[in-house]
Formats: structure tokens, C-alpha cells, sequence
């Protein structure tokens, strides 16, 4: 409640603009991970919260993008989201005790089939 998405997005925007400027076509998809993780954890300082520190706003969005520091679903769901904002082909996996991403070798998800499509996965 209370929440302004209008902030979030620009927030997620601003991300993006920083992220883009890293990239270029020339990468292979482990550099573009590598690049992505470089300025997502170390540049940005992105982290996952310990279990024993969660508190309920570790699970909000805002409350990541301000603190930087989240629950693991948390930091996963950002780090998908700006991923697919720079067309890098992620996609989530729930597996019974996390979420991890696929890294696709086509950005078209409408033929999700598993078979030679996931170069690797990725667990934040």
C-alpha cells in the first residue's frame, strides 16, 4: 500500500540505462552472465538477505531497489526483469525450493521445449 509503481519502473529504468551501456551484440552468453553478475552484485550491490534476517519487506520489490538487500525470490524477480528488459533470454524455473533461471538459446518463449533450448542455469 502506498507504493508509487510509477517509481519502481523508473528505478528498473534507470537499472536498465546503467546495465545497457555494459553490453554490446559481441558477447557470448556466458560473458553477457558474467558482465550482468559484475554490475548486478558487485557494482550495484545487490545481495540476498540471510533467512535469519528476512523480515516481510525483504519480499518487496521497492524495498530491494531501495535497500538492495531482499529474499532470494526477491533478488531473483529483479534480476529476471532487467535481464528481459536488455533481451537477454532468461527464464524462471520454480524448483521445489527456489526459483532458478534458464538462460535460452532463443529468445522465443512460445516454444519452451527443454530439449537443446537451455544453454544453463542460473541460481542467484
Amino acid at each position: 500500500p502506498g507504493v508509487e509503481m510509477k517509481e519502481i519502473r523508473h528505478k528498473v529504468e534507470t537499472l536498465k540505462r546503467d546495465f545497457w551501456l555494459e553490453f554490446n551484440e559481441e558477447l557470448t552468453a556466458l560473458e553477457k552472465i558474467k558482465v550482468f553478475n559484475h554490475l548486478f552484485f558487485q557494482l550495484h550491490r545487490f545481495i540476498v538477505a540471510k533467512s535469519d534476517s528476512l523480515t516481510d519487506k525483504s519480499y518487496y520489490l521497492n524495498h530491494l531497489i531501495e535497500t538492495h538487500r531482499g529474499a532470494d525470490t526477491t533478488v531473483t524477480i529483479l534480476y529476471l526483469i532487467l535481464a528481459q528488459k536488455l533481451n537477454i533470454p532468461l527464464r524462471a524455473i520454480k524448483l521445489p525450493s527456489n526459483i532458478t533461471l534458464a538462460y535460452m538459446n532463443d529468445s522465443d518463449f512460445s516454444r519452451l521445449l527443454f530439449n537443446d533450448e537451455v544453454l544453463f542455469f542460473i541460481s542467484v
